[in-house]
């Protein structure tokens, strides 16, 4: 090894060829190579930044976005609890083939309709009375709910405060349905 060492100087300090390449190479090829080496870190740092920076917005949209829609679903559900008119709906002893009932079922069913219509997204409103009359507006999830159901349950576990899970991660149905229940 030491005599490929002594070589390679002899070559260097007899030729004046070597002297050149071995000047070109360290003044020009090495400091171009580190020139190079230096920017692709300093370009890696800033595009990782900027992706970062990227996707840190798209996550805050995200979120402003699901705040906006569970606002909103708090709203609709708030106002349907303050509604006299709905809480008289609820509470009234009509017989279900009646008269009575047949308007408070309509009138129900447009005040839900009115407020699915009203707000920038798809909601699909139902609301359960105590005697298991069921009020709807396009929610065909609930189709079947009745007061019993777990799904219930688990709202009323709430006591008034929002509820929201998604049913296939709770186990209620297979459906991904995000439910907001109060």
């Amino acid at each position: 090894m030491q005599q490929f060492f002594y070589r390679i100087k002899q070559k260097i300090t007899g030729s004046i060829n070597a002297k050149f390449l071995v000047m070109f190479l360290v003044l020009l090829i090495i400091p171009l190579i580190m020139l190079t080496q230096i920017f692709i870190v300093r370009l890696h740092s800033v595009l990782k930044a900027k992706e970062q920076a990227s996707i840190d917005e798209k996550i805050q949209f995200a979120g402003s976005e699901f705040d906006r829609i569970f606002s909103d679903m708090d709203r609709i559900t708030t106002s349907l609890i303050l509604d006299y008119h709905v809480t008289d709906i609820l509470n009234d002893p009509a017989l279900v083939p009646s008269y009575e009932w047949f308007t408070g079922y309509k009138s129900m069913n447009s005040l839900l309709s009115l407020l699915t219509t009203n707000s920038g997204h798809t909601f699909q409103i139902t609301v359960i009375s105590a005697d298991n009359r069921l009020y709807r507006s396009g929610a065909l999830h609930n189709a079947m709910l009745t007061t019993d159901a777990p799904i219930f349950t688990h709202v009323s576990e709430g006591n008034g405060q929002p509820v929201i899970f998604n049913r296939a991660l709770e186990n209620f149905d297979e459906t991904e349905v995000i439910t907001f229940g109060r």
